[in-house]
């Protein structure tokens, strides 16, 4: 489990981690790929973290999150979700 976490909030982040490597990979090798999958990690992954008493949110923010702000697409996803 990661630390900071819990047992929903490692689920959530492995899932979001995944997510990340799976597209960065496909850009990285020209293929062209949706990020939806993983801003929809992402979103779910934030959503519990902020919502979890059990999930350090203060130190979850700035070890676990990139400071690279959601684009427009995001946000429809997060509004959806």
């Amino acid at each position: 489990m990661e630390p900071g976490h819990c047992e929903q909030g490692s689920r959530l982040y492995d899932l979001y981690y995944d997510k990340s490597v799976a597209w960065a990979t496909a850009e990285a090798n020209g293929r062209s790929s949706s990020n939806l999958d993983y801003e929809k990690a992402r979103c779910a992954y934030i959503e519990h973290v902020v919502e979890c008493k059990d999930c350090a949110w203060d130190v979850l923010a700035f070890a676990y999150l990139d400071a690279v702000e959601h684009s427009d697409a995001a946000h429809a996803v997060c509004a959806a979700h």
